[in-house]
């Protein structure tokens, strides 16, 4: 429960960082974060 609870406000966030932001920061953030899950 907790996991799910975690992902759906983790989609929230990013939804709202998309209605925020153009969808090219919004992909430039994705690369970001594979980079860093690269980087583990």
């Amino acid at each position: 429960m907790k996991k799910f609870m975690l992902r759906s406000s983790t989609q929230l966030a990013v939804t709202n960082t998309v209605n925020k932001k153009s969808k090219k920061s919004y992909i430039l953030a994705t690369v970001e974060g594979f980079k860093m899950i690269a980087s583990l």
